[in-house]
């Protein structure tokens, strides 16, 4: 026997506020991100560097309750600031032992990568990428043998451009 339609409306009355109190009883986990600019980045940042992905190692902090990725950069030019010739910047997130964490938002590197970084460090001194995603740009040459900048703040830019702009006495 089909419900009437007064029944049926019941129904689905019922089933919405149902799925509506479910929805609302879910905690929502989301990360939230300022936007940046280049300006306002590189102020904030210890230094801009430009290198090469050279190592990776990922592994538990020693509360065991996150993964971070200690990735080693060669560093080939300094944009702003200083930084060493070798650096390890502290990324949340990683594998380790077949567990795989992310953080959303987080800076994401791959080994051998080009990359453009705004450095700047954790509470505990460990450098870190400053503005997570918004700080990190893969260098890429174009056909035209121009250096183009992917991701990040400087997304589409090419690198003498940043140059220019970080170099530029009124930031």
């Amino acid at each position: 026997m089909q419900p009437t339609g007064s029944r049926r409306h019941l129904r689905i009355a019922g089933l919405a506020l149902a799925v509506m109190l479910i929805t609302t009883m879910t905690p929502a986990l989301a990360s939230v991100f300022i936007k940046e600019d280049m300006s306002s980045l590189a102020h904030s940042s210890e230094a801009v560097v430009v290198g090469r992905v050279v190592a990776m190692d990922s592994a538990w902090n020693e509360e065991r309750t996150m993964i971070f990725t200690q990735v080693t950069l060669q560093v080939n030019r300094r944009l702003q600031g200083e930084a060493a010739d070798e650096v390890v910047i502290r990324v949340p997130g990683g594998t380790v032992d077949g567990f795989t964490a992310v953080m959303s938002g987080a800076p994401e590197f791959h080994m051998g990568q080009h990359v453009m970084t705004f450095l700047a460090r954790w509470d505990d001194g460990a450098l870190m990428v400053n503005g997570y995603f918004q700080g990190l740009s893969q260098a890429r040459q174009d056909k035209a043998g121009n250096l183009m900048l992917t991701g990040g703040v400087a997304d589409g830019r090419s690198m003498s451009s940043v140059v220019h702009e970080l170099r530029r006495p009124e930031r």
